[in-house]
């Protein structure tokens, strides 16, 4: 539980004794969490879950985790404001395409990597793919329908396989 971690240790050790748990004097934070968690769970026969209870018009609710991020992701929910990174891990950025901002760094002081920048890419490249990024990995922007006809005639002519395949990777170096 989560929610436990925000308490302190004397905090901890009074809800213990509150609820009669026995411990050892010398105890650890986590071994008295999980102490805590197991006293809970086999007083209840429900599944106890912390997050927002979001309840629909209808009726049904469901319960929404407070965290959505991995641990173990390196790509961030919101775009950070301040990237701390070397101008070598700029430049391979750079040649990846990818954002610092989304980028989660593992060296001291949240600092960006080189390491950090091909999990980063590892990772977008192993996203389920969507109709509207086409498979690549990479979110494009949404395009809107040009209708040509307003600008005379024209001609549907059907590309051939090498043109569908690099048609959209242009596009993604043009933008």
């Amino acid at each position: 539980m989560d929610r436990l971690d925000k308490f302190l240790l004397r905090e901890l050790l009074e809800i213990a004794k509150q609820l009669g748990i026995q411990h050892k004097a010398n105890i650890k934070k986590a071994e008295l969490k999980e102490a805590i968690e197991q006293d809970i769970a086999s007083k209840t026969e429900t599944d106890i879950a912390w997050g927002t209870l979001d309840v629909l018009p209808d009726g049904y609710g469901f319960l929404r985790a407070t965290s959505v991020e991995k641990e173990d992701s390196k790509v961030l929910s919101k775009k950070a404001t301040k990237v701390y990174a070397s101008p070598s891990v700029r430049k391979i950025a750079r040649e990846f395409g990818v954002d610092l901002g989304f980028v989660k760094g593992s060296a001291a002081k949240g600092r960006i990597v080189k390491d950090d920048i091909k999990a980063y890419v590892k990772e977008q490249l192993n996203k389920p793919a969507s109709a509207s990024n086409i498979g690549f990995g990479f979110n494009l922007p949404e395009s809107k329908e040009i209708d040509f006809a307003q600008f005379g005639k024209i001609e549907k002519v059907e590309l051939n396989r090498v043109q569908k395949i690099s048609g959209p990777f242009l596009h993604k170096n043009y933008l």
